[in-house]
């Protein structure tokens, strides 16, 4: 690895060709990128023709590798891309403004002796003909050839900046097209990394401090799976689900246990999951090595290990890729918490509660069922036992610190793919210890007795969808955003609510279960919300219409107790038995 701090000059050289890999992603700086690139040159060259000496700009870094050989040294733009096509923008407007268009030919362009010319920068597929019209232009223009397209946009934005600079238009930037273009020739400069072809420039890349837009998991799969050679393939097979209409879904946010990403990580993390299970996979892969592949960090290194160390075949890696994507995208549908939440037992409520409990951390199972249990209603069995399972330790607090075991190694190592085998597994007693399903007792002691501040609204929100009848075809909106859970009566300060015969800390345990808490549409005023009990009955009477789980708050109750709440209790831990049962 070599590392030098280069000027424009000597990146762009004659004799060599860059190339941003094929397949990498497109062009995607913005106005905020190219309006800081500009103001920086122009601040320097403002001090320059002031008589100052300001300090060398730094743009960042690029990494380059040795790429294959054709005709002259080629070097594949790694990190970078972002950079170097906005310093070629830059310059081509700058050389038309200046009437010099042949010196962004000697400086940007490669002559062959029969007169033929090419670009030393090569983008990838994605921009090909925009940025050839552009670099091909012979007169400066400032409104955009095309305004979906990012590189013609912030050509344009150059353009526009630099004739106002060079007219005097621009009060904060006076500048003269010349002054610019001395000032990037002669005090900007870039970290240029050469990494020789043994080395490993996408571990590089990885681990030093880029200032560019990261590379996504899927971004770096797809130049790895693809080259210039395989374009048919690529449409046929990664374009129609990754990108275009789905591009947006696969970007969609999401949370990975206290981490902020996306689909489209947390499908190639899990997929990993479901691959090493493989049994001819797993049994080539030592205890470090399924140790690393379970971590979420690194994942494209990962893929790479895992493909030419088992030596599978590119064509039905990308094959199952693709239908292993299809069968996500299908099943983890973006509008999920949209609607109101159906009764039915199945996949649907499944993929609801993963939602509202951001939780993940099951997917890799219900891929796997997806793809080996070709019966739908077994599926549908499977997954409504999902349901139970997770909805009774949320009710037990149960702790789910081997989830990630439980759902990828264990299952799916196990090929637990019907619904007997999954329901003898969970409700194995001696075998499944911190895992095991809870029983009746347990939910009644739990709804009886327990806290259930933080998963009240989720638990309450899926058990009315199980009793109401009317709830998917009801006249009210009812999608989980439209309802809050009320706690009825207060924690503390709620001597004037309750019954002596109940001690202050049984009073206090009792405010936190389930049966103090009512489901409304919509959030109280805080007048009512911390009044006693009459107005905040009456309050909370027109958000409860048609809520079966909240139907008390219609009774004209005179007081609100602790028998009152023990006594809904009770109710709630009948109908949560009946609603998931055993």
């Amino acid at each position: 690895m070599k590392v030098d701090e280069v000027s424009i000059n000597q990146v762009f050289l004659a004799n060599r060709t860059l190339k941003i890999p094929y397949f990498q992603r497109p062009y995607v700086w913005k106005e905020e990128n190219w309006a800081k690139f500009y103001e920086d040159i122009a601040d320097i060259a403002i001090a320059v023709t002031q008589g100052e000496e300001p300090e060398t700009y730094f743009m960042g870094s690029i990494i380059l590798k040795k790429g294959k050989f054709s005709g002259g040294q080629q070097l594949d733009v790694i990190d970078g891309q972002q950079r170097l096509t906005t310093i070629v923008l830059f310059m081509k407007a700058l050389f038309l403004s200046l009437g010099r268009n042949d010196f962004f030919t000697q400086n940007f362009m490669q002559q062959s002796l029969l007169g033929e010319s090419k670009p030393i920068l090569i983008p990838n597929h994605n921009d090909t003909a925009i940025y050839h019209q552009l670099i091909s232009a012979d007169v400066l223009r400032s409104d955009s050839i095309n305004k979906e397209s990012a590189m013609a946009n912030a050509f344009a934005y150059f353009a526009s900046r630099i004739i106002k600079s060079r007219d005097g238009s621009d009060e904060d930037y006076s500048i003269t097209p010349s002054d610019l273009y001395n000032t990037i020739v002669n005090y900007v400069r870039l970290v240029c990394i050469q990494v020789e072809k043994d080395e490993n420039a996408q571990k590089i890349f990885e681990t030093i401090n880029c200032t560019g837009i990261k590379l996504t998991t899927g971004e770096m799969l797809k130049n790895y799976l693809y080259d210039e050679t395989r374009v048919d393939d690529y449409e046929r097979t990664w374009m129609r689900v990754f990108e275009g209409k789905n591009m947006s879904y696969w970007n969609d946010d999401i949370v990975l246990g206290r981490l902020e990403s996306n689909h489209i990580q947390n499908f190639f993390y899990r997929y990993m999951l479901i691959k090493m299970q493989e049994p001819d996979i797993k049994r080539n892969l030592s205890t470090s090595e399924i140790k690393s592949y379970r971590k979420q960090d690194g994942l494209f290194e990962k893929f790479k290990s895992l493909i030419e160390k088992n030596n599978l075949s590119i064509d039905t890696m990308i094959e199952d890729v693709v239908a292993c994507a299809k069968l996500y995208m299908e099943t983890f549908k973006k509008d999920t918490l949209e609607d109101a939440l159906t009764k039915y037992t199945g996949i649907e409520r499944l993929v609801w509660l993963m939602y509202a409990q951001d939780s993940w951390t099951m997917t890799p199972y219900i891929l796997y069922v997806l793809k080996n249990q070709p019966d739908a209603r077994e599926r549908q069995k499977i997954f409504g036992y999902m349901e139970t399972y997770l909805v009774r330790r949320t009710f037990c607090k149960s702790k789910n610190n081997n989830y990630s075991d439980l759902f990828s190694e264990n299952l799916i190592g196990q090929e637990v793919n019907t619904f007997d085998k999954f329901k003898a597994y969970v409700n194995d007693i001696n075998s499944r210890g911190a895992l095991l399903i809870p029983s009746d007792a347990e939910m009644i002691n739990a709804i009886m007795n327990g806290d259930q501040k933080r998963s009240v609204t989720i638990l309450l929100y899926m058990l009315e969808s199980k009793l109401n009848d009317g709830f998917t075809d009801s006249d009210y909106i009812n999608d989980y955003s439209s309802f809050v859970a009320e706690q009825v009566m207060p924690e503390k300060n709620n001597s004037t609510w309750g019954s002596p015969t109940y001690s202050d800390e049984d009073r206090e345990r009792l405010t936190k279960t389930i049966g103090n808490y009512v489901l409304l549409r919509g959030k109280l005023k805080t007048a009512d919300k911390t009044a006693a009990w009459p107005r905040k009955r009456d309050a909370m009477k027109e958000r409860a219409t048609s809520v079966v789980t909240s139907a008390v708050v219609e009774r004209g109750l005179a007081t609100w107790t602790e028998e009152i709440i023990e006594r809904r209790n009770q109710w709630f831990a009948e109908k949560a038995i009946e609603a998931w049962p055993l």
